[in-house]
């Protein structure tokens, strides 16, 4: 009886079944409800029309803990497009439709519509999310996604201490919603594009 593929089987599914249950105890649901929507905003100075999220540009941050499950219910409140976001370096792994790729994993959000976003995320990191609609992430609308390690696991790494970081996606300064007849000129600094 002990040499039977049955029986290693059983014990096989109850050692996974608890390690499961013991690596699933600790995770949680988090949930965020998100408007997307124009804003009047100077992030170089010289007030333009920038894409966010709540009212904040660039996006809230989203914090989470390895084996949680993110839940964002996203309202699209741009009055001529659609919206996607697109959750760079997260593993969709059973929610492709979560990739945020318009026309591939999903259709884009359209004006006045809401799409929930749920997936879990598995490995602790640094990461970001963005539009992956048209030009939607040069229009700012972009922010970070920080999984911090499972509830009882040790920190693989040793920091210095914490610090703050700014990213500038682009460096060129044209309007967001208007073709190009001519070849963009990169910042060389704050004030060169007046």
């Amino acid at each position: 009886m002990l040499d039977s593929p049955l029986f290693s089987l059983c014990i096989l599914s109850i050692i996974f079944a608890t390690s499961s249950s013991a690596a699933a105890a600790g995770a949680k649901t988090r949930h965020f409800k998100w408007e997307v929507e124009y804003m009047h905003w100077s992030p170089d100075g010289l007030e333009s029309v920038v894409m966010g999220i709540n009212g904040q540009f660039p996006g809230p941050t989203i914090r989470a803990r390895a084996g949680d499950t993110v839940h964002v219910e996203l309202t699209n409140k741009l009055h001529t497009e659609g919206v996607v976001i697109h959750w760079h370096g997260i593993r969709q792994i059973g929610t492709p439709w979560a990739d945020g790729t318009a026309s591939i994993s999903q259709c884009a959000i359209n004006p006045g519509e809401t799409f929930v976003y749920r997936f879990k995320v598995d490995r602790a990191g640094t990461y970001f999310y963005h539009g992956h609609y048209g030009m939607q992430r040069s229009a700012g609308l972009y922010g970070s996604l920080i999984v911090d390690v499972a509830e009882g696991e040790k920190e693989p790494f040793h920091y210095d201490g914490s610090s703050t970081f700014c990213s500038v996606i682009g460096g060129t300064r044209a309007p967001m919603n208007k073709r190009l007849t001519s070849p963009l000129t990169p910042c060389a600094g704050l004030a060169s594009h007046r």
